[in-house]
């Protein structure tokens, strides 16, 4: 009786101390909610547990959006689950093999003219200044490096504002020594503004737990555990009827491929079909992610996939045969299965035959027809891969600094079903997982009863038949039904039975956060025009602008 006291006032301990200011307490709500049959005193040790010990979990959802479209993100029991829209478009990136580290703002640089001994890490005054005063960007630590973004070289000083590292280089010690080659590229879309307001701390929650930052085979090959470039990440499943889906095209290569003219764009439309890609050919990991982007140093809420053929080594994997980290594999003797991009990669979709080509749009996506009638810019597939940047001003890219710009985006070339869910501690594939003992820790639990006669068939079929229950269950020292409920329940007589499970059970568990309060513009900060919303006048006024450009360009 002691332990399990000593549990449940464990688990009340645990809750308060995270709740701090009360925020945590929020998650608790379903506890001794109305109708729950709770049946305990807020003083009760075993508040925050059911009726059999097993302590409660938090349980939070929140939600973000880009483009007007919401996805939410929850978590209860211990589950994550992400549910946002179907076919959601993607862009295609992959990472190169490097890390890039920015200059902390005031703090000695490496010079121009010493970059390229810095980048072989083979001098160690120059080592010891990128392990100093460096550092890749964590949105975690709350660093500024606004300052380190846009010109390589700071016009100030004339140190170098940030440099791209071989994932092999000294500053990261041997922390990569054994990693496989980086060969798969992966897709991606980002889910949220700039440090998700809405769906922070669900986020802060579920990073902190066991099953957070853990990665799949495919996920190690597309780079995504190299920690510096992704800061926190978490492997999802989709569940149900959500799936992958191709741009196959319908069938004529001429307007399947996308528009690369402007006469293209005025003569033709390019033929889109998507269809549902072949799980039995396709192995694919799906992924949500945080990290910094549009060289923003606060997070952005990410997701990702990487898929890999089963049918031929050769239809995804690409590594640039040249530059450090190549030469990094060779020493390691590492030998790459393919180093000619495609441009134009393939796919195996169900009830078709053979390998079918994966069609991009010349679309930022194919939800995106009028992106600045809603205060947006761009709106055309920026196909080049490398750091998105100043998108769609520039030469940007489609991704990240450290992706290779030949593996292109092929923009909605694959679109997927957010769809997803993920244990956040134990698999509730296993038979110890919430078994009646679990929150007591004992093989044995004594379990109490009203006694009565249980079980007696009336059934006039079975009565006539002479068909008796064979688990009757008889608690009674007469042998009589107890017909009526007594004026008072401890009046009546209960009696004790146990049950042994053999083993010990087991219960969920969570790491504690300490939660935050609002972020961005939930904090109902001033923040000038950058979360102002377009008021009705000036969405028509933009998209008649729009409208009449449209007839301009068409009537030239």
């Amino acid at each position: 009786m002691a332990g399990i006291l000593t549990l449940g006032l464990t688990v009340l301990v645990s809750v308060s101390q995270v709740a701090g200011s009360g925020v945590m307490l929020d998650w608790f709500k379903h506890t001794d909610s109305c109708g729950t049959q709770h049946g305990k005193e807020s003083d009760d040790p075993d508040y925050f547990s059911s009726n059999s010990k097993i302590p409660h979990l938090p349980a939070a959802t929140g939600f973000m959006g880009t483009h007007g479209t919401y996805r939410y993100l929850s978590v209860q029991e211990q589950v994550a689950v992400m549910v946002g829209d179907p076919k959601h478009g993607m862009w295609r990136l992959q990472s190169a093999g490097y890390i890039r580290v920015y200059r902390n703002e005031g703090e000695q640089g490496i010079k121009p003219e010493d970059k390229e001994d810095a980048l072989d890490g083979e001098t160690g005054s120059l080592n010891d200044i990128l392990s100093n005063h460096y550092t890749n960007l964590d949105p975690s630590n709350n660093r500024d490096h606004k300052h380190s973004f846009g010109d390589e070289i700071c016009p100030d000083t004339g140190y170098l504002n940030w440099l791209d590292l071989s994932i092999y280089h000294p500053k990261f010690g041997e922390k990569y020594e054994d990693h496989v080659a980086i060969d798969l590229p992966w897709y991606y879309c980002g889910l949220s503004g700039a440090d998700y307001p809405h769906v922070w701390n669900v986020w802060k929650f579920i990073k902190a737990q066991k099953n957070a930052n853990k990665v799949g085979p495919l996920g190690i090959r597309a780079g995504m555990d190299i920690s510096e470039n992704f800061n926190s990440i978490l492997e999802m499943k989709a569940f149900g009827d959500a799936g992958i889906y191709a741009n196959v095209g319908q069938g004529n290569e001429a307007t399947d491929k996308m528009q690369n003219t402007l006469n293209e764009m005025k003569e033709r439309a390019q033929t889109i079909n998507f269809q549902r890609v072949d799980e039995s050919k396709i192995e694919f990991e799906f992924y949500l992610m945080e990290r910094g982007f549009h060289n923003y140093p606060n997070s952005y809420f990410i997701v990702g996939m990487v898929m890999n053929s089963k049918v031929d080594t050769k239809d995804y994997s690409y590594i640039r045969p040249d530059g450090r980290y190549y030469d990094g594999l060779v020493k390691r003797g590492i030998t790459p299965i393919n180093t000619e991009p495609k441009f134009d990669p393939p796919v195996y979709v169900r009830d078709m035959e053979g390998k079918k080509t994966i069609y991009g749009t010349a679309s930022f996506g194919h939800n995106h027809p009028l992106r600045q009638a809603h205060g947006l810019s761009g709106g055309a597939c920026p196909t080049r891969g490398g750091d998105v940047s100043t998108y769609p001003w520039g030469n940007a890219g489609a991704g990240f600094p450290t992706d290779y710009e030949e593996i292109t985006p092929i923009c909605d070339g694959i679109v997927v079903d957010i769809k997803y869910w993920a244990d956040l501690d134990k698999s509730w594939d296993s038979d110890k997982i919430a078994i009646g003992n679990a929150g007591y820790g004992t093989e044995q639990v004594e379990y109490m009863a009203h006694a009565n006669k249980y079980g007696t068939f009336e059934d006039p079929y079975l009565v006539e038949n002479d068909i008796k229950n064979p688990q009757i269950a008889d608690f009674t020292v007469d042998g009589k039904i107890v017909m009526e409920a007594p004026e008072k329940l401890e009046d009546h007589p209960s009696v004790s039975f146990k049950l042994d499970f053999g083993k010990i059970g087991e219960y969920f568990e969570f790491t504690e956060v300490e939660l935050e309060g609002p972020k961005g513009c939930a904090a109902e900060e001033e923040n000038g025009d950058k979360y102002r919303r377009y008021n009705g006048a000036e969405r028509i006024s933009t998209a008649f602008g729009i409208i009449l450009l449209l007839v301009v360009f068409y009537c030239s």
